[in-house]
């Protein structure tokens, strides 16, 4: 079968013949062009899909850097020490200026007390004597010296309701009153013996007198005191009230 050529369109070129007999052109389905040779490539995949766009991350902040000790806690509990150290210095202060004068203030309203106490008997002794041809009452004590005493509560059974209520037969100290009457009944004493209940008065007064002890004893003599606490009072040692009046 006859093919045609390409190049200058002649139709007789015989079957086997890959040459135009005119023109020399290569048949046209003898040569398959250089393109036609190579396999086609595969087709194209499509493309991945992208991922979708991320928000950047935050970045991270880089750690603080170590903040020094805080002083706060050590200043404070410097000045609370402090605080507290005054404050027990000032009660201490205090109290060594409030103890002794709140003894002393308990003290001198004992001394008041007694004095007060004294008097009250004095008087139911001297209404007594009124009613008895002015003879003290005798509690029946020997006489072997003057003013012989004993304790006061003996005066009970015989002033006791008539001239006195009661008969104050302790001091504010618990200490018991001393009564002594003379031996012709006609005087009479009454003493308390102070804080310390001991009785150092060894001869009465002849004159009015003071004493600065709380031990120094209160004395009453017939119709006054004649030995009685007087200014500014202390605790005095076992010398120091013998040197009182």
């Amino acid at each position: 079968m006859a093919w045609r050529c390409g190049q200058c369109q002649f139709e007789e070129n015989p079957d086997s013949g890959k040459f135009c007999a005119q023109c020399g052109a290569p048949r046209p389905d003898a040569v398959e062009p250089a393109e036609a040779k190579q396999p086609a490539p595969p087709p194209a995949e499509p493309p991945a899909p992208s991922p979708p766009p991320q928000a950047p991350e935050a970045a991270v902040p880089p750690p603080p850097p170590p903040k020094p000790k805080s002083r706060k806690g050590l200043i404070i509990g410097i000045v609370v020490a402090v605080v507290l150290l005054c404050a027990v210095c000032l009660i201490g202060i205090i109290a060594a200026i409030a103890i002794p004068n709140f003894h002393n203030a308990v003290q001198r309203a004992k001394q008041k007390r007694a004095m007060g106490e004294v008097r009250t008997m004095a008087t139911a002794v001297q209404s007594y004597m009124t009613d008895h041809n002015q003879a003290a009452p005798d509690t029946g004590h020997n006489k072997t010296s003057y003013y012989t005493t004993a304790e006061a509560s003996a005066l009970a059974k015989l002033l006791q309701p008539d001239y006195i209520k009661q008969v104050p037969s302790k001091d504010p100290w618990g200490h018991p009153y001393i009564y002594g009457v003379s031996p012709d009944d006609k005087e009479f004493i009454i003493i308390c013996t102070g804080s310390d209940g001991v009785r150092e008065i060894k001869q009465i007064p002849q004159q009015y007198t003071t004493t600065h002890c709380f031990q120094s004893d209160i004395v009453w003599q017939n119709d006054a005191f004649v030995q009685v606490p007087g200014g500014k009072q202390k605790n005095c040692s076992e010398a120091q009230v013998k040197q009182e009046p």
